[in-house]
């Protein structure tokens, strides 16, 4: 059985694994804010964002607390 895209996403941010991250994600996909503005498009700007964000913050942790396993 494949992992839980959900679990294996924060599992790949927590350990802060930009490739197996970017992985979770379609080539094109398309990141928006609540009001539908364009904030990145591709793994290439996902790839440039995520890498500051993950060097610069060596702590960074997330949880999604109402996720249920399948």
């Amino acid at each position: 059985m494949p992992n839980d895209p959900v679990e294996e996403q924060l599992a790949a941010y927590n350990a802060q694994d930009l490739e197996r991250f970017l992985a979770c994600y379609a080539p094109t996909v398309v990141i928006e804010d609540a009001s539908n503005a364009r904030l990145m498009e591709g793994h290439k700007a996902m790839r440039a964002a995520y890498a500051t964000l993950f060097a610069n913050s060596p702590n960074l942790h997330a949880e999604v607390p109402t996720h249920t396993r399948r």
